[in-house]
């Protein structure tokens, strides 16, 4: 999506950075299913650059495995559907939605009063988690970041504008490097959806826009919070709390690339 098909160096570029990142080599070790919603982001995003809303809305469903994480980016694409008449893309994922239903009726009918069961049990405190709220109420027992997401809804609406402008993958990733630091629940791991932002990142270094010092500053920040990251995994456990700072400076540093290598096509490109 993000560079010419015919030149291979792209999946390398991609697979470089997706095994240099902590959330990354996490998911795969423990097998965490957040890395089906990444998957559902990214064919997701694809989907809807190409036209394919109907099987956009399909995969996008994969994004509620963990709606906490990506609450924003849906309601980008649900204000965004309904501003552009797009319904294909909210009947796809409603049919998929009804289809996984019904198997679960059949593999498992008691599913819902399970699932209920499971929410009503989970113990809803924030001193664990790699959010902001977590992270305040550690270190101040202050609690009231825990649904600060929410004063995030508005946003939703200057983001169909960011979509219009630079496109499905930039606009994803704005949500997604906001809305993850203010998840009201959510683990170093599960950090593993600003992968596609890290990869962009990458690619708008590789166009030579901005000058070599701002490369090497942009470059050298990107880099420095992967080897930090890495740092942290290796050391003895520590609470999650203390992992709040990676989207933290990934949105710092995408905000700073966003602006010096002045991505601004004339038409979407992505």
């Amino acid at each position: 999506m993000l560079t010419d098909p015919s030149k291979r160096r792209g999946v390398f570029v991609v697979l470089l950075a997706g095994l240099s990142f902590g959330a990354t080599l996490q998911t795969i070790i423990i097998g965490q299913i957040v890395g089906l919603v990444l998957v559902g982001l990214v064919l997701g995003v694809k989907g809807l650059q190409s036209g394919w809303h109907g099987w956009a809305g399909v995969v996008l469903l994969l994004t509620t495995i963990k709606p906490h994480l990506t609450y924003l980016v849906l309601l980008l694409i649900v204000v965004w559907s309904l501003r552009h008449r797009r319904w294909q893309v909210l009947g796809g994922m409603m049919a998929a939605g009804l289809a996984a239903g019904i198997i679960l009726w059949i593999i498992f009918p008691g599913w819902i009063f399970a699932y209920s069961r499971t929410l009503l049990s989970l113990p809803y405190t924030v001193l664990d988690m790699s959010t902001l709220g977590s992270f305040a109420e550690a270190l101040f027992g202050f609690s009231g970041l825990k649904f600060a997401g929410l004063l995030l809804l508005p946003v939703a609406l200057p983001l169909v504008r960011v979509q219009a402008r630079w496109g499905w993958l930039t606009a994803t990733n704005m949500a997604l490097l906001i809305s993850v630091p203010l998840a009201p629940y959510g683990f170093s791991f599960d950090q593993i959806v600003l992968l596609p932002a890290i990869v962009q990142i990458i690619v708008w270094l590789r166009r030579r826009d901005p000058s070599r010092r701002w490369r090497w500053i942009i470059g050298s920040s990107l880099a420095g919070i992967m080897l930090v990251f890495f740092w942290q995994l290796i050391l003895p456990p520590s609470h999650y709390h203390w992992f709040v700072w990676v989207p933290l400076a990934l949105l710092g540093v995408y905000a700073l690339a966003w602006r010096q290598l002045n991505a601004q096509p004339s038409t979407p490109e992505n």
